[in-house]
């Protein structure tokens, strides 16, 4: 019956590293997408800003008109 505890022990074992493995791979791959929509916000922020840029002169030429 010893061996069985041990099997059943090491079993145990194997299937929390891969547990451990998988959830430190998804971890990466969740900071990855957070830094790439961090990335996207921040271009979508320029963006708009250079919009607002642009849409200044356009009404003062509307307004010119």
């Amino acid at each position: 019956m010893g061996s069985g505890g041990s099997l059943h022990s090491s079993d145990y074992q194997a299937k929390e590293l891969e547990y451990k493995s998988r959830l430190a791979k998804l971890e990466r791959k969740l900071a990855n997408e957070r830094s790439h929509s961090c990335c996207l916000k921040k271009r979508l922020e320029n963006a708009m800003s250079e919009a607002k840029d642009l849409t200044i002169p356009l009404t003062m030429l509307n307004l010119q008109i």
